[in-house]
């Protein structure tokens, strides 16, 4: 009996309601497979037909992964995408570079993915001159697609120093250290 007015209660319902629509906003593809396509080259034969963003399922009859598409090919070419089954003369690699494809509609930024830090200290600049910087960088970056970029001026007084370690993914250290006049 207590179950049943558990299962009837309005928040349960609704609780049980919103968790569905969430999985059915994720839209999670068990079975999605191959290589989703990052960038191509303006050499490659594929940028006529492939953009960023297609995927790429299978390269002669194998399932495509990032060493398979930066592998040199020599010769006709059979690639599953989902534009359909394409043929190609090859003389070289295809020229495309991407990632695993995504099994879901989330999409990480850097930060999650493993982003990349830059330190870049200009020597005898403004502050003016910095956020300039700082501007012209987020610019730059965003162009490339990059979004949710963060960039924040690292002045003379803050030294940091990172540890470089052969597994970096392992072991990995930062110290921030603030030099101050009056140390007692």
């Amino acid at each position: 009996m207590r179950v049943k007015k558990l299962f009837t209660d309005f928040r349960v319902i609704l609780w049980v309601v919103v968790v569905v629509m969430a999985i059915v906003a994720i839209s999670p593809k068990l079975s999605e497979q191959g290589i989703s396509i990052t960038s191509i080259n303006a050499s490659s034969p594929l940028t006529d037909v492939l953009q960023r963003g297609d995927k790429i399922y299978q390269i002669n009859g194998q399932l495509a992964d990032e060493n398979l598409i930066s592998k040199p090919y020599f010769g006709e070419v059979q690639l599953k995408t989902n534009k359909g089954l394409l043929f190609y003369q090859m003389n070289g690699t295809l020229g495309v570079s991407g990632i695993k494809a995504e099994k879901n509609r989330l999409h990480f930024g850097l930060d999650i993915r493993g982003g990349i830090r830059a330190i870049i200290e200009p020597e005898n600049a403004t502050e003016e001159m910095v956020q300039s910087i700082i501007t012209t960088m987020q610019t730059r970056i965003n162009v490339y697609g990059l979004k949710e970029s963060l960039f924040r001026p690292v002045w003379s007084e803050w030294n940091c120093i990172q540890a470089r370690e052969r597994n970096l993914c392992r072991s990995s250290g930062v110290y921030w250290e603030r030099h101050t006049n009056g140390l007692s």
